[in-house]
Parts: structure tokens; C-alpha cells; sequence
């Protein structure tokens, strides 16, 4: 098993701002609404894979209706902006997509309460410089045309993004850093940085310790997604007080023996 633990230590302190939000609340009344089927699946698929190897899966559809539901498949590449919104380009567009790799049936009719495995395969160029993770999206939506004839009915066509990742084995190499740690008395927020060419999926625990070397509390973050070359800002509600001295560790766990740390001290002005 893989395992890596990486120490640091600094001096933090920080001013503590007062964040104010506005919440807009956005009411539509929808007479119509096109979401006549449902992905039974799971909505992210990993498959390991080498280079030349072709991979047979499905996706599974439901319809739950009375009436048959055409349905589209289509591509597209996930990516973040600046400000860590998701984001859908065009596919093949990202240097480590394999939205290439990918053969799929692009229209489909789905019977009236009916179950299907729609097949897709993965065919991995057999390149010898492949290495660590590729994905792409690939977007289920029905395929009824939206009009608007009548002014009072919206009509949605819901996607569904299945994602597909593949790691080309034996060519991983997780490497994260944890940088940009603000602290708060309610609040701990820290940038991960994935420098390595394998996606994960990073459990972020804090552990605070007051100068008598007493546990103050254990406080952990949601798993976050971490792609190559992305950045991902973690928040960890925290229970904290002003002025006091205080000592913590922070640990990501990213899965398969990959472990990170950062060790630091600050006190809350």
C-alpha cells in the first residue's frame, strides 16, 4: 500500500471578516415539465484500463410513463472556472479528455415503463505515453422539442451527466498541497491542489489543539473531487474563539493509501 504523509508549519493569523450573502429566491410555476425518464445507474463510472484495451459497460434508463420518450446522447468535457463552478465545454476540447474514446448510439426510444442498458464502449488508443487519469461527460436528455405556443406552460428538458473517468494503470502519481488556509472562529477554508496526473476524491479532516496540547475539536469537511491540475476550495465549519492560541493538523485522506498533511498555528485576531 501506498503512503505518504507531508508535514509543513506556519504562522497564520487572520482577521476575521464578516461575510453577508444575498439569498434570491426565484419562484416559476411550470405546468410542463419534459423529465420523462430517469438514469437507474450510477452517475460516475471509473474503469482502470490500458493502453489498446477495449471496455464494454451501459448505462441503465427507466421510464416511468405511459408514453415512449425519445431520448439524445452527446458529449461534452468537464472543467472548473477560476471561481470552482463546473463547467461543460465543448468535448475533446481538454488535453486529458477521452470524450474520443467513447462509442455510443446517440438516439434511442425508451417504452413506456420500460428499463434499458443503453451500451457504450471505451476503445484507449494504444499510445505508450498515456498516463494517470482522462474523463469526459456524457449527457442523457429527451429529446422532445421545446416550444412555447402557449405563454403560461414552461417546458424543461432535464440532462442527466454520466461521467466517465478511466486511470490508466500503473501510471498514477497523486500529489496534493494544501495552500491558502484562512481561519475563522466558525469557519476553516483551504484550497487542494491536485499536482498530479490521477483524479481522487480527498476527506479532509481538521483536528484543533489548544497550548496545553488538549484536543479543542475534530472537524471535518464533505469529500471534494480533485482532478488533475484543478484546484478545489474546501470549507470545514469550525468551533473556535478569538484570541487564543491554537494548533492543528489537517489531514486529506485521498483513498488507496494516499495520505497528506499540513500542521499549522494561528490565532484569531
Amino acid at each position: 500500500m501506498k503512503k505518504r504523509f507531508v508535514s509543513t508549519e506556519y504562522i497564520v493569523s487572520n482577521q476575521v471578516r464578516h461575510k453577508f450573502s444575498l439569498l434570491l429566491a426565484l419562484f416559476i410555476f411550470v405546468s410542463t415539465l419534459n423529465a420523462d425518464f430517469f438514469v437507474q445507474d450510477e452517475l460516475t463510472k471509473v474503469f482502470n484500463v490500458s493502453p489498446g484495451e477495449i471496455i464494454n459497460s451501459s448505462v441503465v434508463l427507466y421510464n416511468p410513463t405511459d408514453r415512449a420518450v425519445n431520448i439524445r446522447l452527446y458529449q461534452g468535457d468537464y472543467t472548473q472556472d477560476a471561481a470552482g463552478e463546473n463547467i461543460s465545454v465543448r468535448a475533446g476540447s481538454l488535453p486529458r479528455s477521452n470524450a474520443s474514446w467513447i462509442r455510443f448510439q446517440s438516439n434511442i426510444t425508451l417504452p413506456p415503463h420500460q428499463t434499458l442498458s443503453l451500451p457504450f464502449s471505451i476503445n484507449v488508443p494504444n499510445q505508450s505515453d498515456l498516463n494517470g487519469s482522462y474523463w469526459s461527460d456524457l449527457f442523457v436528455e429527451e429529446a422532445t422539442e421545446i416550444t412555447l405556443s402557449d405563454p403560461e406552460n414552461i417546458a424543461i428538458n432535464l440532462r442527466t451527466a454520466v461521467q466517465i473517468i478511466n486511470n490508466i494503470t500503473n501510471t498514477d502519481r497523486i500529489n496534493l498541497v494544501i495552500e491558502n488556509i484562512v481561519c475563522e472562529v466558525d469557519l476553516v477554508s483551504l484550497t487542494l491542489r491536485n499536482n498530479g496526473n490521477r483524479w481522487f476524491q480527498a476527506s479532509v479532516k481538521i483536528d484543533v489543539y489548544n497550548d496545553n496540547a488538549e484536543l479543542v475539536g475534530s472537524f471535518i469537511a464533505e469529500r471534494n473531487r480533485v482532478y488533475p491540475d484543478f484546484t478545489r476550495r474546501v470549507q470545514i465549519p469550525v468551533r473556535l474563539s478569538y484570541n487564543t492560541n491554537y494548533h492543528a493538523i489537517i489531514v486529506a485522506d485521498c483513498g488507496d493509501g494516499y495520505i497528506f498533511g499540513h500542521q499549522i498555528s494561528f490565532i484569531i485576531d
